[in-house]
């Protein structure tokens, strides 16, 4: 085999292995028409500038099960082939997209952007079915936008078995905010994150005891601090298990 002929092999499994894992899955079926225009419209032909032959399709569906593990079979009832184990079946991915929509802690501006940033990876016949906005029920979604980010800077911490520091505020019945600590930095050593009533909780101590913190309301968290966490002797299992919360 030459290099140019690797070359082109090569590209027309990719584009083969993107059509498939975006819009196939056991229900979303692709016929072999759609599979060689596919490459056509994406540079790729046979010889004489026509169509990629059925002959070369059979061979990269069959390179793509041996090399790649896609379990792709020609479907009778659905006129084409279908795939067997795509990445995230249709219904993971709607709990994934519903999750994130109904989730309070989340803004309506995040959440409509992540939404948009996983449907983006299917065509549009997977695309319509996770497109979808949730409205959430007698619930204030969180007006802060960069919670979702500063979340991972907890995770960080929790791994490095080290504090974090933050801004803490509650809302008064104006909507504004006012600030514990008299505006200070908190300091804590965090221990879990919990989901409990559609909101996301981060469990910490705070150098005298463990503490609920609502982290749609922390601002400006910190990167993990050179300054090792606090309270593991008064930290147990138990807390995790408690029938109040959930482990996230």
């Amino acid at each position: 085999m030459n290099r140019n002929n690797g070359r082109k092999i090569a590209e027309r499994l990719m584009l083969l292995q993107d059509l498939f894992i975006k819009n196939a899955d056991r229900t979303h079926a692709i016929s072999m028409e759609a599979i060689r225009r596919h490459y056509c419209d994406n540079g790729i032909e046979g010889e004489n500038s026509e169509l990629v032959n059925i002959k070369t399709v059979y061979r990269d569906i069959n390179a793509l099960g041996a090399y790649y593990g896609l379990d792709i079979v020609y479907s009778e009832k659905h006129k084409g082939y279908i795939l067997r184990n795509p990445p995230f079946e249709a219904y993971e991915m709607r709990l994934i997209v519903d999750s994130v929509q109904s989730s309070k802690f989340i803004t309506q501006t995040e959440a409509k952007r992540l939404t948009e940033k996983i449907t983006k990876h299917f065509g549009n016949a997977r695309r319509h079915n996770l497109n979808r906005q949730a409205y959430v029920y007698d619930r204030i979604r969180s007006q802060n936008d960069s919670v979702v980010k500063q979340t991972d800077r907890i995770h960080e911490a929790i791994g490095a078995d080290s504090k974090i520091g933050f801004l803490y505020f509650h809302l008064r019945p104006d909507r504004k905010k006012e600030y514990s600590n008299s505006g200070k930095q908190i300091i804590v050593s965090p221990y879990a994150l919990y989901w409990n009533g559609g909101n996301l909780y981060l469990y910490a101590y705070d150098g005298k005891k463990f503490r609920y913190y609502r982290v749609d309301r922390m601002e400006r968290i910190s990167a993990p601090l050179q300054m090792e966490r606090e309270g593991k002797d008064k930290f147990s299992d138990k807390d995790l298990t408690s029938p109040k919360v959930k482990m996230f």
